[in-house]
């Protein structure tokens, strides 16, 4: 990246390849592309994992950039701890609540009030995934 177009000073070299038909052994295209990522920024796809190590306490509140590298976008998420609740989408038992803002989207996730901090609940948009032991 050219001196001056990325002022974080960290970029993620994207390669992109497509396969048609998708069994192919060998791409029909091949794309590169830098993104320029900004400070406190996190692949979206480990968000899960991340949120399980914040600070679990009422009103907790913060914000970093989700990096979608297959679409080549960085969102700010805000989260913020609701509390403790006794009733997830997976049935009545306690837990943390955290709702997750970005980009017009609200979601929800549930976490164990143990020192697991296990993901019992999310609700992404229409979507709701609960854990199943």
């Amino acid at each position: 990246v050219p001196e001056g177009e990325c002022d974080a000073g960290v970029v993620a070299r994207i390669e992109q390849r497509v396969y048609s038909p998708p069994d192919s052994d060998e791409p029909d295209s091949t794309r590169r592309n830098p993104l320029c990522v900004p400070e406190h920024s996190y692949e979206n796809d480990t968000s899960l994992f991340i949120w399980r190590a914040i600070d679990f306490a009422e009103d907790y509140e913060a914000r970093y950039n989700a990096v979608l590298t297959a679409v080549r976008d960085i969102q700010q998420v805000t989260i913020t701890v609701d509390g403790i609740v006794d009733d997830t989408p997976a049935g009545a038992m306690e837990a943390w609540r955290m709702t997750i803002e970005g980009e017009g989207s609200e979601q929800r996730a549930w976490f164990s009030t143990d020192a697991g901090r296990r993901l019992i609940a999310y609700q992404n948009g229409d979507l709701t995934f609960l854990l199943q032991e």
